[in-house]
């Protein structure tokens, strides 16, 4: 699985059998068989060609995990209130977290990512750096990440920052 940035709010979730583009406002599901797109912008649950979804409503915005290749990867958009722990029990075993820096206070954003305890998180806008020094983990840049169930790393949560 690859995820890139795609700029403002949207990342791409490639996998070997599709691709999912990630935005504040839906999800949109290309498949490897050609066919029209298949676009999200409700709660619910979805599967198309071994893309599930599951798209929860948090407050004003939805919240969607996206899980292929054995990966789960919650897009939590910009959520501007720290998630209720029905939520957060919701969004167990989650791999990589996606969320905008810039919705919730630094402090609420480690705090939930803390909670959800997944391997990556890709924080995005213009308070990124403000959220990595909260996280006192450091982070690391890179242009795309590629990642398998067995890459994962086995200690502490990594941040990573799109170049």
């Amino acid at each position: 699985m690859d995820i890139s940035y795609l700029g403002k709010d949207s990342f791409k979730i490639k996998a070997k059998n599709g691709t999912v583009t990630a935005a504040a406002a839906k999800l949109t599901i290309s498949h490897k068989s050609g066919g029209d797109d298949f676009i999200i912008t409700q709660p619910g649950e979805y599967e198309v060609e071994g893309i599930s979804v599951f798209g929860y409503k948090a407050e004003t915005s939805n919240v969607y995990v996206i899980q292929f290749d054995d990966v789960r990867v919650a897009y939590l958009g910009n959520i501007e209130k720290a998630l209720s722990e029905k939520s957060i029990s919701d969004l167990e075993n989650i791999d990589v977290v996606i969320l905008s820096a810039d919705s919730m206070p630094a402090k609420d954003s480690v705090e939930l990512v803390s909670k959800l305890e997944p391997y990556y998180v890709l924080p995005y806008g213009e308070q990124t750096a403000k959220f990595i020094a909260s996280y006192e983990h450091g982070s690391r840049s890179v242009k795309s990440l590629n990642l398998s169930k067995v890459s994962l790393p086995e200690d502490l949560t990594e941040v990573i920052v799109f170049e």
